[in-house]
């Protein structure tokens, strides 16, 4: 594994079985030779487990501090990507599927490493801008101390010559020559200091600038996602305005509908709050999910008494008059997820999602990229990429225009 790029093989809450590290690097040696340093010096670590329903997990940081660069990427991977109810083929695909995400976060990845580095030095370089300015500081209080010396060395000078006094004329005059040569020590000191600051300061603004353009270009590689919120905002005017529709059938007491107009309240309350909880404001990625989980359970909660109603008397009022509101809860939730989960993306992952979009792609590759989408679209990515890997003809036969574009390298 390691002749394959992996730096180290780690053992999580459980170990690697041979057999297991077999899969993985048959996996790896599938991976197109175009794309195997996309995971070169990455970690693998063996878990238990992910989360319920996460069979890997694909993840990256390149960062500095004042001492230090951090450049890692790690691919771990828990039971469910070893499960016995799967085909070692499987296995090797959800495999693929972890460098699928380390081929999109790639070209990101490399220039964020430059800038990472560049960071670094340019700290450096401040701590000795610092310490530079620091020393011009203490040398310019010395010189000015001496000056004052000096100036008061002068004062008495003055006056001893004003009073004809010969005597302590002399001995203020030579006291004047040696705070002159104090202050004259003073002064070349403070030149000097001041001349190693300068090139500092000048040192330390090069290297800042720098570093604004390393930055610049590892946010290049990134892609513009603003219009998800744009969007997202539409989206939520037309709930509100479904709402405000339907708000007069909603208020019926009747006892046929009253647990199905609670169900679809309690639905937009939800997805309200989770829009002004994750998409008003940036959230951490843990809090959009649990929040998410709610107002999917609440929709499914919906959804049910919706079904019974609509089994029970489908000529029901009370469902014609929230049929347009359903739809736009639904919408609503789905482009609020996107914003909430896709503060930052990979150029090859919009390219991706547009591609799906303009096209009407179905997601239905596979189970979990459907799940996952539209609010998590490098997931589906994934899915594709590891079918084009593993299973090409699988992935052909459900979109063909998707194969080309794999197929044409456009995913990199």
């Amino acid at each position: 594994i390691e002749a394959l790029g992996i730096i180290s093989v780690e053992d999580g809450s459980i170990a690697f079985t041979s057999d297991q590290l077999k899969l993985v690097t048959q996996a790896l040696t599938n991976i197109p030779k175009e794309d195997k340093d996309a995971y070169k010096g990455a970690r693998l670590k063996r878990v238990t487990s992910l989360g319920t329903t996460t069979a890997g997990q694909y993840s990256n940081d390149q960062s500095y501090d004042e001492t230090t660069v951090t450049d890692e990427q790690m691919i771990q991977l828990s039971d469910l990507c070893f499960d016995a109810n799967i085909t070692p083929a499987e296995s090797i695909r959800i495999i693929t599927h972890e460098v699928g995400h380390a081929v999109a976060s790639k070209p990101f990845v490399k220039a964020n490493r430059e800038a990472a580095k560049q960071g670094l030095k340019t700290n450096q370089i401040i701590v000795a801008h610092n310490s530079a300015n620091d020393e011009f500081n203490s040398a310019n209080d010395d010189n000015t101390t001496a000056v004052e010396a000096y100036n008061a060395a002068l004062d008495v000078y003055d006056a001893a010559v004003k009073a004809k006094d010969i005597t302590a004329t002399s001995a203020a005059k030579a006291d004047v020559l040696a705070k002159k040569q104090l202050w004259d020590a003073a002064k070349a000191l403070r030149a000097g200091k001041e001349t190693v600051y300068n090139t500092k300061k000048t040192d330390m603004q090069t290297d800042q600038a720098k570093l604004v353009t390393k930055q610049t270009a590892a946010k290049a590689k990134q892609a513009d996602t603003t219009s998800f919120s744009a969007n997202a905002a539409t989206v939520l005017a037309s709930m509100d305005a479904a709402y405000a529709a339907a708000k007069t059938a909603l208020a019926s007491t009747d006892a046929e509908n009253s647990s199905y107009a609670a169900a679809v309240i309690a639905a937009e309350d939800a997805i309200k709050k989770f829009y002004d909880e994750n998409v008003t404001v940036t959230t951490d990625e843990n809090q959009a999910e649990t929040a998410k989980a709610t107002a999917d359970a609440l929709i499914k909660d919906r959804n049910g008494k919706r079904d019974s109603l609509t089994a029970a008397n489908k000529d029901n009022a009370m469902l014609a008059a929230t049929t347009s509101l359903l739809a736009a809860q639904d919408a609503c939730l789905k482009t609020a997820a996107l914003v909430a989960f896709n503060r930052t993306m990979n150029l090859s992952v919009k390219k991706f999602y547009d591609l799906v979009v303009a096209n009407n792609i179905s997601p239905n590759l596979t189970t979990y990229a459907s799940d996952n989408w539209p609010q998590k679209p490098e997931e589906f990515y994934a899915e594709a990429y590891s079918f084009f890997v593993t299973r090409p003809a699988g992935l052909e036969t459900h979109s063909k225009k998707l194969y080309d574009w794999f197929k044409a390298g456009s995913y990199k």
